[in-house]
């Protein structure tokens, strides 16, 4: 088995279609041709995907599930979730744990009352919500800081740690982050490869994505430092989310917006974005991503195919770097 290729979706700003984006991505794949499939991963076997809900909002676990299943398993408890294992492999790298256990299989809908079988969901629970105070304020029985070594290090490798043992049972795993740099996000950019940043074409969302940038350099210059072997994780790129469109190009101040990320940020900006409308709003009501909706509606073909640009754009640029 290959060694998954992971890639976190993160933005410290909210609204911004994180989870959108990891449920689009993972499941986007079953949707590619046969020839996309061929011209970008070199097979026309549909990759073994992973999701990992890494955030307390839980939007990816109730997007993929729909509202009534998630409640029934996750808050009735009836399923772990990744909030009953960070506190155990953040006290023991090595936590005798099976986490396959807790990965749900056949759990992602597809409409019709099917799952993608070559989509698999570690879901999360709002617990998870008071897990960075928990990393943040640990510190292990007898533990001396080594004045050689960051002593905060071993918090991000927590995640790490927990998918090690999954990790090659999968070709990508995405990781969908709360809207923050916290712990858990820092956790999960350390076991990355990769990072991509959805935003919205305001002021307000483009604004910090210079310091977000800036940040994972910081942590990636620290992980370098102190990790031996540590692969910085890369940026992908920035992908423009809700695009409103008048023939066929963005509207008015929108398209100012995407003209200074152009100009900001250059060839990490995608040249394809994610166009608004009421597709996958509706899908996500119904807990499916926007391929699946028994609709041929514009929007939601639109929006559909929009987001396989963007999943066949992420692939070439990763084979670029590869």
């Amino acid at each position: 088995m290959s060694r998954a290729k992971v890639i976190s979706v993160i933005n410290w700003k909210g609204g911004v279609g994180k989870t959108t984006m990891v449920h689009h991505l993972g499941t986007g794949f079953t949707h590619l041709s046969d020839e996309e499939r061929m011209k970008y991963l070199g097979t026309t076997e549909v990759p073994r995907i992973l999701l990992v809900d890494n955030d307390a909002q839980c939007s990816l676990s109730v997007s993929c599930l729909g509202e009534t299943e998630y409640e029934d398993l996750i808050i009735g408890k009836k399923m772990g979730t990744i909030a009953d294992l960070y506190i155990p492999f953040l006290e023991n790298e090595n936590a005798d744990i099976d986490v396959n256990s807790y990965i749900m299989k056949w759990a992602v809908h597809c409409g019709g009352g099917g799952g993608y079988p070559q989509v698999e969901l570690l879901p999360s629970h709002q617990e998870l919500i008071f897990t960075d105070m928990d990393i943040a304020v640990y510190s292990p029985a007898g533990y001396k800081a080594n004045m050689k070594l960051d002593p905060r290090v071993y918090k991000f490798q927590v995640l790490e740690n927990m998918l090690r043992q999954v990790r090659d049972n999968y070709d990508y795993i995405f990781i969908d982050c709360p809207p923050n740099l916290n712990f858990i996000t820092q956790n999960a950019l350390y076991l990355s490869d990769y990072y991509l940043v959805p935003t919205k074409l305001d002021f307000l969302s483009v604004y910090g994505l210079s310091y977000i940038i800036s940040k994972v350099k910081e942590l990636n210059d620290m992980f370098v430092g102190q990790v031996s072997g540590y692969k910085p994780v890369e940026l992908i790129g920035i992908v423009a989310n809700l695009v409103k469109e008048y023939n066929k190009e963005p509207k008015g101040s929108q398209s100012n917006m995407l003209d200074r990320l152009y100009n900001s940020f250059g060839d990490m900006v995608f040249q394809n974005y994610v166009t608004e409308g009421d597709g996958i709003s509706y899908a996500s009501q119904l807990a499916y991503p926007v391929y699946a909706i028994p609709t041929t509606g514009t929007t939601a073909r639109k929006q559909g195919d929009a987001m396989l640009a963007v999943l066949c754009e992420m692939l070439e640029r990763i084979n670029e770097v590869d």
